[in-house]
């Protein structure tokens, strides 16, 4: 779903950052395009890497891995 001025947070657990890595690595094809697993779990067609953004926290409250996040301010 597309929303002007509006931003997605995903928050998950995994077992280590190359877990985690995986997870995410996007895999492209001879056409350019690309998925990943991630994109595959949640039916995601498409999205612009280019403003994608990634943190892996070991050992982390949602609240502390949030306030990294919202801590941007809009101008």
């Amino acid at each position: 779903m597309e929303k002007e001025n509006k931003v997605s947070i995903w928050i998950g657990k995994s077992n280590s950052e190359n877990d985690f890595q995986k997870y995410l690595k996007e895999n492209y094809t001879d056409d350019g395009d690309f998925s990943s697993i991630f994109m595959n779990d949640f039916n995601i067609d498409y999205y612009d890497n280019q403003f994608k953004e990634v943190l892996f926290k070991e050992n982390s409250s949602k609240k502390e891995v949030l306030k990294d996040f919202l801590t941007l301010k809009i101008l």
